[in-house]
């Protein structure tokens, strides 16, 4: 982007944040959606750090699978911002031949682990048809996840 856009559109920590990020390709992204979404540093950090571009997926023609992961502070039934991230991809990253993203939620609370997919506006006859035969069932993932926090040492 140019500079001079950069330097009308963001703020000091706006840059602060975007100097952190190595890979140019990466920082481009942030850079434009930045300024796309009109977001405070605040959300820049945020975006940075719930990985947006890992999960996005830049390449087109593919299906976008987009996670979160969340922890006992953070209860499953909070899918609101799973939503959001579908939304926004579907609104401003789906490329016209893009198949729609789908989104999972991995979450550990108390002693369990608790898997969800979710499709925001996605028809189910198409979600069953044409991803949940290639993703791993919800079983598959939470043993993954159990089996995880055991090798940390948070469930017995």
């Amino acid at each position: 982007l140019p500079a001079e856009m950069l330097i009308n559109k963001l703020t000091f920590t706006h840059f602060v944040e975007l100097l952190k990020v190595e890979n140019p390709l990466k920082r481009l992204f942030f850079e434009i959606e930045c300024i796309k979404g009109n977001w405070n540093y605040r959300q820049l950090q945020r975006q940075i750090g719930s990985l947006l571009y890992e999960r996005t997926g830049l390449s087109r023609n593919k299906e976008a699978l987009l996670a979160q992961i969340k922890d006992e502070n953070s209860p499953i039934h909070d899918a609101g911002q799973m939503n959001f991230y579908l939304n926004y991809h579907r609104e401003n990253l789906l490329a016209e031949d893009d198949n729609p993203p789908v989104g999972i939620i991995l979450c550990t609370y108390k002693n369990e682990a608790v898997v969800r997919y979710a499709t925001g506006s996605l028809d189910t006859q198409l979600f069953v048809s044409r991803y949940l035969l290639q993703l791993p069932d919800e079983e598959t993932l939470r043993n993954f996840l159990i089996q995880e926090k055991r090798l940390l040492g948070d469930i017995e």
